[in-house]
């Protein structure tokens, strides 16, 4: 079905959500199989369309990450597939296009931030130290510009600090040198 669009190219506007649908559906058109037999592991990625981003919410990460994410309704299953094929061949990232993200909405992007960061740093990990200096301060900082969002939705700065955390907590950086499981995605 996807073929038959005729689509040379997929462009997401939107948050993680929308990202990792647009993520799939790119798989979906080069790939002959349901996109659920991918997520499942039952088949292996071989192609996909370019998708490109242009990102309204700060949270997951998708934007820079190689992983998708898809919810089977009837099954009542999450689950992802991380591929090469995913990542983003260009991604805007204006933090004025965060502003008027409510505040439970932004309060939950910094939490999945978060999680997406200290779920790569709390492993066991010898001789990562740069790693973790790098995901404290991806943490500190996204803590920090949270607060400062929740006085000041209109912060630019602030913003733009969670919308660049939300990049590096998910874009592999934070896991250089270790093995993650994502245990709490």
């Amino acid at each position: 079905a996807y073929a038959n669009a005729g689509a040379d190219f997929i462009i997401a506007v939107g948050g993680g959500s929308v990202l990792d649908s647009c993520k799939y559906t790119a798989l979906g058109a080069k790939n002959d199989c349901d996109v659920w037999d991918l997520a499942m592991g039952k088949a292996k990625p071989v192609d996909a369309l370019p998708v490109g981003c242009i990102l309204t919410m700060s949270a997951a990460g998708s934007e820079m990450s190689n992983s998708a994410v898809i919810t089977n309704t009837e099954l009542n299953m999450k689950k992802g597939c991380s591929t090469e094929l995913n990542r983003c061949k260009f991604a805007i990232c204006n933090p004025e296009l965060t502003f008027s993200v409510s505040p439970y909405q932004t309060a939950c992007g910094v939490v999945d931030i978060m999680a997406h960061t200290m779920e790569r740093y709390f492993t066991i990990a010898p001789d990562t130290d740069l790693t973790d200096r790098i995901a404290e301060s991806v943490l500190k900082a996204v803590i920090d510009a949270g607060k400062v969002v929740m006085q000041n939705p209109c912060d630019y700065d602030a913003r733009a600090t969670i919308m660049w955390g939300s990049s590096l907590s998910h874009n592999g950086l934070t896991a250089c040198g270790r093995e993650n499981y994502l245990a709490v995605h």
